[in-house]
């Protein structure tokens, strides 16, 4: 948790004009066992959480991505500047 802001703070500096999350969405914050790791894995509202970190950047689309579509049941947000 403490690195999130930091690490999405790099993206963003990094980033010409686009940022696109994919990750496991929750409401709140839940753990998601991981190969027998602890703390290794997370769902969240990362796209809240990039919003309210950068609201100079604006959220152009969101989607999900199912297990039907090979792709995990990941939510996806695209931001841009």
């Amino acid at each position: 948790d403490s690195t999130l802001p930091l690490v999405m703070s790099e993206m963003v500096r990094t980033s010409a004009k686009w940022v696109l999350l994919g990750e496991y969405f929750a409401d709140e914050t839940t753990e998601v066992p991981y190969r027998g790791h602890e703390g290794a894995l997370f769902k969240r509202d990362y796209g809240k959480l990039f919003a309210e970190l950068f609201p100079d950047w604006t959220q152009a689309d969101s989607g999900f991505l199912s297990k039907d579509e090979s792709c995990d049941d990941v939510t996806w947000w695209l931001f841009s500047r």
